[in-house]
């Protein structure tokens, strides 16, 4: 681990250090040499970099902006994993005070609102105070308080303003609408749909629509995002992690649209080969012209590749998944619950043999 991490930090430093240099450089005088030095040493640091990054498998239609971007990303939520995790743990030898802690920090920074003040929270001293003074609630307990600050009332709750107003997916329940804060870290985002007040409302899942900067994780591109129709997103999604072999993680909220997603290729795997053989979107598809024009511009004809999507095709849909992307070692989705029947399906059909992994875990 600490290997790999010195092949990336190494040349990293040496070039942001060079970076730094050249900016300050003209201000101070420096020996003759260090420019020159310096400028050694920024090749070399790029040439590792790049070395490191050559050694990755690389999907389809990558270019260089996108592979670096991808790299970094990739190095940076590794870092954040590893430092969540240590957090976590430490959290974990005394959970009664991480969540005191968090508590009474929330207290704090919204007792100057109409909800902080009506239950006293600048009084609170630990959760006993909060118990003691807080009923037990429900959704409806809240609908009332939502209803203001989707009008535009300020402080109603929380002391600042909601970056949406997420809805839940109504997967285990009836949707309700929530608040959604800097503070929760929520970019979930419906374009165009707001409240009275001119608030965003959307759902309360992730897509990488509503985080643009990751979207060289993943393989459909940007303007496939832009698309409404949700059946004609679903085929691009999978029209263009078809192109690719390299695939290696299928990632959505839920398994039931993993489900969803395998059962539309069962579907229409035949106009998606073609698709990938003429190198053309489907006219079927209900498009923006110049949607359709970014997406073809990443489009080339692939008759070697729609040779090897036909046979696997032909040859069945049981276990089809790692046949399609033989490099694919994750189905990373909420399989439990509702959700507990799709993986199951999921597991004896479509993605024999690969593991499933649910991280989330949410309530409401």
């Amino acid at each position: 681990m600490a290997v790999r991490w010195v092949r990336v930090a190494v040349p990293l430093c040496v070039v942001v250090l060079s970076v730094v240099v050249s900016i300050i450089g003209p201000k101070q005088v420096m020996p003759p040499p260090l420019p020159a030095a310096l400028g050694v040493c920024s090749l070399v640091g790029v040439t590792l970099l790049w070395r490191d990054i050559s050694s990755k498998m690389k999907g389809e239609n990558r270019t260089v902006s996108g592979l670096v971007g991808q790299y970094l990303a990739v190095k940076g939520l590794g870092w954040l994993g590893r430092r969540q995790r240590r957090k976590l743990e430490a959290d974990t030898v005394n959970v009664k005070r991480a969540q005191e802690e968090t508590l009474l920090r929330r207290m704090r920074k919204n007792a100057n609102t109409c909800y902080g003040r009506r239950y006293d929270f600048s009084s609170i001293k630990d959760s006993g105070d909060f118990r003691a003074r807080h009923p037990i609630t429900t959704y409806e307990h809240y609908r009332e308080f939502i209803r203001r600050i989707a009008a535009g009332e300020e402080k109603v709750i929380i002391a600042e303003k909601p970056l949406i107003l997420a809805m839940t997916s109504g997967t285990s329940g009836p949707s309700t609408m929530l608040l959604s804060t800097s503070d929760t870290n929520t970019e979930f985002f419906l374009q165009g749909v707001t409240s009275e007040a001119g608030i965003p409302i959307g759902p309360n899942s992730s897509t990488p629509a509503s985080s643009r900067h990751m979207l060289n994780l993943y393989t459909t591109p940007a303007p496939a995002f832009e698309v409404s129709s949700e059946k004609d997103t679903l085929y691009l999604h999978l029209l263009f992690a078809l192109k690719d072999p390299s695939v290696g993680t299928l990632e959505s909220n839920f398994a039931s649209t993993v489900f969803y997603a395998f059962s539309a290729l069962q579907d229409r795997w035949q106009e998606l080969v073609e698709d990938i053989e003429r190198g053309k979107v489907s006219s079927a598809l209900v498009l923006e012209p110049k949607v359709r024009s970014r997406l073809e511009a990443l489009m080339k004809p692939d008759p070697v590749r729609a040779a090897q999507l036909r046979a696997h095709f032909q040859d069945g849909f049981s276990g089809i998944a790692k046949r399609l992307w033989p490099h694919l070692h994750l189905v990373l989705a909420v399989d439990s619950g509702s959700n507990q029947i799709y993986g199951e399906m999921l597991r004896e059909n479509y993605c024999q043999g690969v593991p499933f992994y649910s991280p989330f875990y949410a309530c409401h």
